[in-house]
């Protein structure tokens, strides 16, 4: 988007983002409910999105902050920076980086052996 769009045009991709947002959170507020978890969910609205959380973290007071990676690698990481490096890096409280194999990844991984979880 750029500045000469419309309001209408603009205003319709910020409910359209929020909307998006409002599913994900229903989604991991639910599995937080399903596993026993307690926990928040917080959008937060920065230009930064690693300084935000960092600095939300320690403003509430957090225990700990659990953050996706989505694995760029070291190349990529090193050029376009990586938003959970930062937070591990300049966190007041402990971090966990979860990072998700992709699911078509790992059944094409285990083809070859007989005793593979995915067939």
């Amino acid at each position: 988007m750029s500045p000469s769009e419309s309001p209408q045009k603009i205003e319709e991709a910020i409910m359209e983002a929020n909307a998006k947002t409002e599913i994900i959170k229903n989604k991991f507020v639910q599995r937080m409910s399903e596993y026993g978890m307690t926990g928040e969910f917080v959008a937060l609205d920065d230009k930064d999105p690693g300084h935000g959380v960092v600095r939300y973290a320690g403003a509430v007071g957090a225990s700990y902050v659990v953050t996706g990676s989505r694995g760029l690698g070291t190349f990529r990481r090193t050029f376009l920076g990586s938003i959970s490096d930062y937070i591990l890096h300049h966190s007041p409280v402990p971090v966990l980086v979860c990072r998700n194999k992709p699911e078509h990844k790992e059944k094409e991984e285990s083809k070859g052996n007989k005793y593979s979880l995915f067939g």
